[in-house]
């Protein structure tokens, strides 16, 4: 998207990426971008001279985030802090748009007991390595950050993204909420919305051009407070979420109950479809069934009651002021609302604006609510506000049918934070693999948080991520199932071969620890990924396994020893080692004296019964670490594969 000057972080230098396909012109060329719009990918296609390209699109809509879009109160800390009490102990990333924003929200925050650091470029190397290493090693939960914060984190578990201000455009927001839930479990955004945000993102746009060193084209200037305005317009719509990000980067919304998901579709770049979402909803279109994940189609938004009593006060007070002082005087939406409420501070009575007919006229009402009214009022071109660094409202060609009672007004405000606490738990929870999952009880939430401490545990014994042991989506069904057994492990949608070795026998026994204190029942259910009987199996390899493997298997009918058949294919002893476990497992041969002795079978049989357990630990100690966990992990297949059904 840096190469389109329709996108929203346009880079002139990035065009020149070009020039690569006059030097190699019989190269294949492929470009990938997070989030682009129609009009950007066909321009795209165009700048770098692309001859025919197919177009991947993967689906934009995220079905497990929960879209909010707030009127921002004042500074919206109160708002934040709702917002993370719902997150408890889990990961949120708060987004500002300025430096000093970052750190005063973050200071706050910590005060209020909600421990956060600020992350923006202003800060040196060291300190913003420190932040992110905390964050993606979850010995810190809170982030509040400018768009600097973001790319690359690979924490899956993140569980809200905030917007204190508006984003730029509806791709950075895009991008940034897309943050949340990476591990395919619910997660919440927040947008914090002030029709003022508009206003000074287009003022740091005109700032950044005017201190650019190269000269920006018009048509640039403009597109990116055209992405600033649409983005303005998607906050203050009432129309669901979902589905107006779907529409706006070119796809029908299809709700997750009647979808049919693919991973992408492909279009032609010749027809690559429109860019303006108004011209997909007019005409009278039929509305689409509920997304049940915004807060629209959840209806946390209610009218605010007598709106059109309210506008007209509101405008009144804006045409009495704007007549004052023997000349036409303007002012911020601030002002205006603290005269509506009667305030006497020094600046009203000096300007003689405590002696109006339309002072107080609110009183008893929050300055932040009459803020969000003017604000409402201005989405909707009922006022609007004049563009500079200290914005000020006027009224418009709007403004007198409203004045003379021809017009009607509709105004909103967000319910309590009860209510959107009470709807989150009403709307249940969709797992990573998309199955109707209900929410952890306070047991299983328990169990979930010490899994959680151990896995943190290995990570940083292993010096890696939490996640790259497992992700929260794993971990949350373990504490459903209970497994406690390695067989019943297995189950668990993300615990391959190779980290139920690794791991498998710490987490059953952290999980049979807990249970037998907790008096809960092992086995409670079975995963979302069961493995096949031996019954089902066929006992050959998929078409799809790899050379080595096919190879290493017609060596183990020969005999040979794993070794001599790591040197031959040419892969490690570990991996050839776990060739040799699935071989037991798929061939059932009768004899595996070629790898343990049978004297040493007899051995691994008698410890089993006396350590009453099939995990390789307690095996391996009770007989004196004198045989190998490959051996015993082979007998264990073995005896496995070829026992009868019972």
């Amino acid at each position: 998207h840096c190469i389109s000057q329709w996108g929203h972080d346009f880079r002139p230098e990035y065009r020149r990426i070009a020039e690569l396909r006059d030097a190699l012109p019989d190269v294949p060329m492929q470009a990938f971008t997070a989030t682009a719009t129609p009009r950007v990918r066909e321009d795209i296609v165009q700048q770098l001279r692309m001859h025919e390209p197919a177009v991947l699109v993967g689906i934009f809509d995220r079905p497990n985030l929960t879209y909010r879009v707030i009127p921002r109160n004042g500074s919206g800390i109160d708002q934040i802090e709702d917002a993370l009490r719902r997150h408890d102990n889990e990961a949120a990333i708060i987004y500002c748009i300025t430096r000093k924003q970052t750190e005063e929200v973050a200071a706050e925050l910590t005060s209020r007991a909600l421990k956060s650091e600020s992350y923006h470029a202003g800060m040196d190397q060291r300190s913003r390595h420190r932040v992110q290493e905390a964050f993606s090693s979850e010995r810190l939960n809170i982030v509040v950050a400018t768009v600097a914060f973001g790319m690359g984190i690979d924490r899956g578990d993140v569980r809200c993204v905030i917007h204190a201000s508006s984003p730029k455009s509806v791709e950075a927001y895009q991008q940034e909420t897309g943050r949340a839930g990476r591990d395919g479990l619910p997660a919440e955004c927040v947008l914090l919305y002030s029709g003022a945000d508009a206003f000074k993102w287009a003022s740091l746009v005109d700032r950044s051009a005017g201190e650019s060193e190269v000269h920006v084209p018009y048509e640039v200037l403009q597109a990116q407070k055209d992405l600033i305005n649409q983005m303005q317009r998607m906050a203050a719509s009432t129309r669901c979420r979902h589905r107006a990000l779907s529409e706006y980067f070119g796809q029908t919304y299809v709700p997750p109950d009647v979808a049919a998901l693919g991973d992408l579709r492909c279009e032609t770049a010749e027809n690559p479809g429109t860019d303006s979402p108004q011209s997909r909803t007019a005409g009278g279109a039929t509305p689409s069934p509920s997304c049940n994940a915004c807060d629209i189609c959840l209806g946390e938004m209610e009218d605010e009651p007598d709106a059109t009593t309210t506008a007209r006060k509101i405008l009144s007070c804006v045409a009495r002021l704007r007549g004052t002082g023997g000349r036409e005087d303007s002012f911020g939406a601030v002002y205006i609302a603290e005269v509506l409420r009667g305030a006497g501070i020094a600046k009203i009575v000096e300007r003689g604006h405590h002696l109006l007919s339309t002072f107080g006229l609110l009183k008893g009402t929050e300055k932040d609510a009459v803020v969000n009214h003017i604000n409402q009022l201005v989405d909707m071109g009922i006022l609007a506000r004049a563009p500079g660094e200290y914005p000020t409202i006027h009224l418009t060609a709007d403004s007198a049918p409203v004045l003379r009672g021809e017009r009607e007004v509709k105004l909103v405000r967000a319910k309590a934070a009860e209510v959107v606490a009470g709807s989150d738990r009403k709307r249940g929870k969709l797992d990573y693999s998309g199955a109707s999952a209900s929410p952890l009880n306070d047991q299983e939430k328990a169990l979930f948080e010490t899994l959680r401490q151990l896995r943190r545990a290995i990570a940083d014994k292993l010096g890696v991520p939490p996640y790259v042991v497992f992700s929260d989506a794993p971990l949350e069904e373990m504490a459903r199932v209970r497994p406690g057994s390695l067989s019943t492990f297995a189950t668990i949608k993300g615990v391959g071969r190779a980290k139920l070795e690794q791991f498998g026998e710490r987490f059953v026994e952290a999980i049979r620890v807990y249970c037998t204190a907790a008096g809960l029942s092992l086995d409670a259910g079975t995963g979302s990924r069961p493995r096949p009987t031996l019954s089902e199996r066929s006992g050959e390899l998929p078409v799809s396994a790899s050379d080595s493997k096919k190879r290493a298997f017609e060596m183990f009918a020969r005999g040979m020893g794993v070794e001599d058949v790591a040197a031959q294919i040419g892969r490690a002893r570990s991996t050839t080692g776990e060739y040799l476990v699935e071989f037991v497992e798929l061939k059932q041969p009768k004899d595996i004296s070629p790898w343990v002795s049978t004297a040493d079978y007899a051995r691994i049989l008698e410890s089993v019964s006396r350590v009453k357990a099939e995990r390789l630990k307690p095996i391996h100690e009770d007989l004196g670490g004198t045989i190998g966990y490959e051996q015993i992990k082979i007998v264990l297949h073995h005896r496995a594969a070829t026992a009868p059904p019972t």
